[in-house]
């Protein structure tokens, strides 16, 4: 995997900057993940929430969706969702994520940009 093995801070990377941070100054909720990401896959777990608290929940449902593309590809049915979710899970996921990319940009939520 390319994020674990070139850190995302170093020098000679190669990785796109966030277009909302450089158009506005301001973190979206996205920032961070990428080099949340790098410290998840090097064992450093309280890195990669402070650049990003998403971080492991994107990796894990990235992880989930691989998984179903290889059982797909091996010629498996992919595995049913265990848990099933309300209806309101998806709403509610989306204002918390627009919410979290509001309040790291507020004066005294410092902790919360990456």
């Amino acid at each position: 995997m390319y994020v674990a093995s070139h850190d995302p801070v170093g020098a000679g990377n190669h990785y796109p900057t966030c277009v909302f941070h450089e158009l506005t100054g301001l973190w979206c909720p996205g920032c961070g993940l990428t080099r949340g990401t790098y410290a998840l896959l090097h064992g450093d777990l309280p890195a990669a929430v402070s650049l990003n608290v998403f971080t492991p929940l994107v990796l894990g449902v990235i992880l989930m969706t691989w998984v179903a593309w290889v059982r797909r590809a091996w010629g498996r049915p992919p595995r049913p969702i265990a848990l099933r979710l309300p209806r309101w899970w998806s709403p509610a996921l989306i204002a918390t994520v627009l919410a979290y990319g509001v309040v790291r940009n507020l004066p005294g939520f410092h902790a919360l940009a990456p």
